[in-house]
């Protein structure tokens, strides 16, 4: 994205409709702005600063610093431009809540461990990427990281304090926040551990302002951060969430211990157990509706009818992470509790919480998998769809880009994969709702489920006429350079190709009697000087319609052959 050269950043307002937020700091201002149809976030400096020379250096070091970072929890820098009213940087913008914000109008959020354990882990990602770039972002606080609204994932902004290999000069830290070595006088000093430090005040704030009461072993490692001598601190982020990690299985192996301990006792004490009484402490739940066995964590759904799903470890989602198995996990059809057997029925939303979880095999008999099940996995190679499967929620596989085929049996009366199309298909609205990097879309499939091919990572795929719908999100962070768009398209969702970076070229075909305005944000993030081609005759409908007129770039073209484009 380009910008002119003018007076257009004013006090008045940058950029007609610019919105003001809270999110600013002592040297600059914030701006929500709207640009070619996509939002933005705009930093610019104060009016009575605008012509501090220091203040300029930190605006130019934060953009070189951010635009030079990539990864999924750390705001993306976008351009920076210098006029007579000062420095203005363009940012990714973020529908979120910075924490501060959060805390004061949703304290409730950390008061779930599981929250604020994926907050930790993500802000530790954040920091390791940016360590292992050399640099140091030396201002963790509560008002420079971004809770998204939609996802509740972290992002990392503001870097005008940070330190690096080729900027060794710092401008000071956030009271409170900051680590003892954090000053001018102690530049050389200053390494991965100030930020590990700065994670402790975080978690300390989080704590006394939300009324969170945090897990123990969070508490340890808030204790060892906040360590005043830099050598008894983490060495490294890395350290922190092998900490996290490590502390499922302790829990786990003080568990079994206790039982064993407790069944010994028992043994002792009453070698004959009252079968009446384990009866009615059964069926009134009073044994636990959560058990583990065989590595793999179930819920009880329903006692009558002997069912269980496939479930995360703990009371809450997030609670424990890493708990599954390395490499490939195969759910049996049935598990035995208490010597009474259940059917395995189900795989509950947010089940599989390890990265490292490379393969399922579902069984025969499962009927429904929910929302996001194995969205943190990285499921490789073929994954087969039992007869049984009557649901599959959203996002279920999303972020799983190594799936190399889905297989649906062929009795199944629900879904389908057509013609080994390598995707998942609803059989009775013709709807893709989940692909692959193998998918070839049928001849007759008439929508893109949300979310579909979200993070697909080849650079093409063909849309056939059939499709008259996109869902939201369908194409999201794909790798695609080019999509064509077929005639029938009466409807595309919001965030539909956002964040398609590579997109280098969109043909349309949609004629102007079936164009509809965009879902929001469709083409965010995509790049400035992609070309959208449209019928002959059409430019001006796409100018004046919401979504498309983002585009800077709009040809007119005659017709299509072997993907050569005619303009006129």
């Amino acid at each position: 994205m380009e910008f002119e050269n003018n007076s257009d950043f004013i006090d008045k307002g940058p950029i007609a409709g610019a919105e003001l937020l809270e999110q600013y700091g002592s040297t600059s201002l914030v701006y929500k702005i709207i640009m070619g149809g996509q939002t933005f976030f705009m930093k610019k400096q104060r009016p009575e600063l605008r012509n501090d020379p220091r203040v300029k250096e930190l605006f130019y070091k934060e953009f070189n610093t951010g635009k030079s970072i990539s990864s999924p929890y750390i705001v993306k820098y976008i351009d920076i431009k210098e006029n007579a009213d000062g420095l203005c940087i363009i940012m990714e913008y973020v529908n979120g809540q910075t924490i501060k914000e959060k805390i004061e109008k949703e304290p409730g959020y950390f008061r779930q461990s599981g929250n604020i354990k994926k907050l930790l882990m993500q802000l530790c990602k954040a920091l390791m990427t940016l360590h292992s770039a050399n640099v140091v972002h030396l201002d963790l606080n509560p008002s420079n990281i971004i809770i998204s609204r939609t996802s509740n994932n972290l992002k990392l902004v503001d870097f005008g304090f940070c330190v690096s290999d080729y900027n060794d000069t710092t401008a000071g830290t956030t009271t409170g926040f900051g680590a003892p070595e954090a000053t001018m006088s102690e530049i050389e000093n200053i390494d991965a551990r100030t930020d590990i430090y700065s994670i402790g005040c975080l978690l300390q704030y989080i704590e006394e302002k939300s009324g969170a009461e945090l897990p123990r072993y969070i508490r340890r490692i808030k204790k060892r951060c906040l360590r005043k001598q830099r050598t008894e601190r983490y060495n490294s982020c890395d350290e922190i969430i092998r900490e996290i990690h490590s502390n499922g299985k302790k829990r786990t192996m003080a568990t079994t211990i206790a039982a064993v301990s407790l069944a010994s006792l028992t043994l002792m004490a009453q070698p004959v157990y009252n079968a009446a009484k384990e009866y009615i402490a059964w069926e009134s739940g009073r044994f636990g509706d959560r058990f583990e066995e065989d590595d793999i964590f179930y819920r009880i759904t329903d006692h009558k009818s002997r069912t269980v799903a496939v479930t995360y470890k703990g009371n809450h989602h997030g609670e424990y992470m890493f708990e599954y198995k390395d490499g490939t996990i195969e759910i049996p059809a049935t598990v035995t509790r208490l010597g009474r057997k259940f059917r395995v029925t189900s795989i509950d939303g947010n089940a599989f919480d390890n990265p490292e979880t490379t393969g399922i095999v579902f069984p025969d008999g499962l009927e429904s998998i929910s929302d996001l099940a194995f969205v943190v996995c990285r499921l490789t190679g073929e994954v087969h769809i039992p007869q049984s499967i009557r649901h599959i929620g959203k996002l279920t596989f999303e972020g799983n880009t190594q799936i190399s085929g889905f297989v649906v049996d062929e009795e199944n009366t629900v879904y389908d994969s057509r013609g080994g199309c390598n995707a998942i298909i609803e059989s009775a609205t013709n709807r893709l709702v989940a692909a692959c990097t193998n998918t070839v879309i049928p001849n007759d499939v008439i929508a893109i489920g949300e979310n579909a091919f979200a993070m697909y990572q080849n650079t093409r795929i063909e849309i056939p006429e059939s499709v008259t719908t996109i869902e939201n999100n369908a194409f999201g962070q794909s790798a695609l350079t080019e999509i064509t768009l077929p005639c029938n398209i009466t409807r595309i969702g919001g965030h539909a190709f956002e964040n398609c970076t590579k997109l280098t070229r969109i043909i349309s075909y949609i004629p102007p009697e079936r164009l509809h305005p965009t879902g929001d944000g469709c083409f965010n993030g995509i790049p400035g000087n992609c070309i959208l081609y449209v019928p002959r005759g059409a430019k001006a409908v796409y100018e004046s319609t919401e979504g498309w007129n983002m585009f800077a770039n709009i040809v007119e073209m005659e017709t299509a052959y072997n993907g050569i484009i005619h303009e006129e």
